[in-house]
């Protein structure tokens, strides 16, 4: 193919690897990557354009590394006179490299390639940007560009129950999504957190992270780990885990991510070490949702012309918006201010009651509000006070459970 922009001809040639669709002597099909056919046609190529620019459909699956041999092709095809080499097949964003002061991008990675299951890496790529300049007949590459994007799709809006049948009226769970869950300290929110997302593992399938500061993660462990082995064997026909081993269960599908007092002294635990954890589980460990556990214990810092709100309405907007670029279920939980959590009756309780900001009510898609008589009470009233959009979400009510610790379940009271 040939192009033109003012007096310079862009000549481009694309060949690819045999697989299949390969052109044959009386077939129609992609032109082979055959170096001594495609040394004549290179040469033809530069009788016609100014430019040369090759691309090849070549390289290994899901692998950001060139063989040594499509290497050596791609230096030989430079080392012809021609001015770029791009290749693409692998399916993930690939290496690069400066050859002879000319450009070798071994695989950008999907543009428009859709995908039920997307394997990490699958959206993600780049595209380039190539400046060119002729002086004296020669023509230099003075620049290349590279331009990451992910490639999405109109999303089909998929609702999972929390796996607690008297909640589905009230929740529903539709990533993306922000949930948002809080109440007094020592009345349960960790462990009901933690029983939603291990509902979501067992129920749904559904791979997660838990981002935990305040407890050891060797609670959740241990949490995790009774419930797995309720629900090895269900009595009462519900969905058990699949295994007889619990431990390899959570070891499959729970990421815990928990800074050391190590890691506390060496970097900052802010909101971008945040996201960074967030979009690492989604993308390298295929998490659909992930929990913060507390919110509170993050390292929050405003800019000098900033206030409190101000910077919690920007910190949950850029929380949201990585949500929903990951497409997970984020689940946030923190603590009430000091009024609310001193409050007795559920019913009093709301996301204003968070401490910080009305940006809670107002960023949420599920505010969850759990609260008990007493830490001791195994009673645990589960309040949705907020989903929004009643059709899909559910409609704000709550009800009763009762916390085994022993198995790590609660269970539906009926009044």
């Amino acid at each position: 193919m040939i192009l033109q922009s003012g007096n310079v001809k862009v000549a481009i040639l694309a060949f690819a690897e045999r697989e299949f669709s390969i052109a044959g002597t009386h077939s129609p099909g992609a032109a082979p990557l055959d170096v001594i056919e495609n040394v004549r046609q290179i040469e033809e190529a530069k009788s016609l354009g100014h430019i040369v620019i090759i691309t090849v459909h070549g390289g290994n699956e899901y692998f950001r590394y060139p063989r040594p041999g499509l290497r050596r092709v791609c230096r030989f095809y430079i080392d012809l006179g021609v001015h770029a080499v791009i290749c693409h097949h692998p399916h993930v964003a690939g290496a690069f490299e400066i050859y002879k002061e000319r450009p070798i991008f071994y695989s950008l990675g999907n543009l428009i390639f859709d995908h039920t299951k997307p394997p990490p890496g699958w959206n993600d790529g780049y595209a380039v940007k190539l400046t060119f300049a002729a002086s004296n007949r020669r023509v230099q590459v003075i620049s290349q560009e590279i331009i990451p994007y992910e490639q999405s799709f109109p999303a089909i809006v998929k609702s999972y129950s929390t796996g607690w049948a008297a909640l589905d009226a009230h929740m529903m769970i539709c990533p993306p999504e922000l949930i948002i869950v809080t109440g007094t300290p020592g009345h349960g929110k960790t462990q009901w957190v933690t029983a939603l997302g291990a509902n979501m593992a067992r129920v749904h399938g559904l791979r997660g992270a838990i981002l935990q500061f305040e407890d050891r993660p060797s609670r959740n462990h241990r949490d995790l780990l009774r419930y797995a082995r309720a629900w090895m064997h269900a009595a009462d026909g519900g969905v058990t885990i699949g295994t007889d081993d619990p431990h390899q269960w959570v070891e499959d599908m729970f990421l815990t991510i928990s800074p050391t007092e190590d890691d506390d002294e060496d970097i900052s635990l802010d909101l971008a070490w945040v996201k960074g954890a967030i979009e690492e589980a989604a993308k390298r460990h295929s998490c659909k949702w992930v929990t913060i556990d507390p919110f509170n214990e993050i390292e929050h810092l405003w800019g000098v012309r900033e206030n409190e709100t101000q910077y919690l309405n920007g910190a949950l907007r850029d929380l949201k918006r990585l949500a929903r670029r990951l497409q997970i279920a984020l689940i946030i939980v923190t603590h009430p201010t000091k009024l609310g959590g001193e409050k007795s009756n559920i019913d009093d309780l709301t996301l204003y009651d968070v401490a910080g900001s009305a940006a809670w009510k107002n960023k949420a898609d599920h505010g969850i509000i759990i609260h008990r008589n007493s830490p001791a009470d195994p009673i645990t009233t589960v309040k949705i006070d907020k989903a929004r959009d009643n059709e899909m979400m559910g409609i704000p009510g709550k009800a009763q459970f009762e916390f085994d610790p022993q198995r790590a379940l609660f269970t539906h009271v009926r009044r």
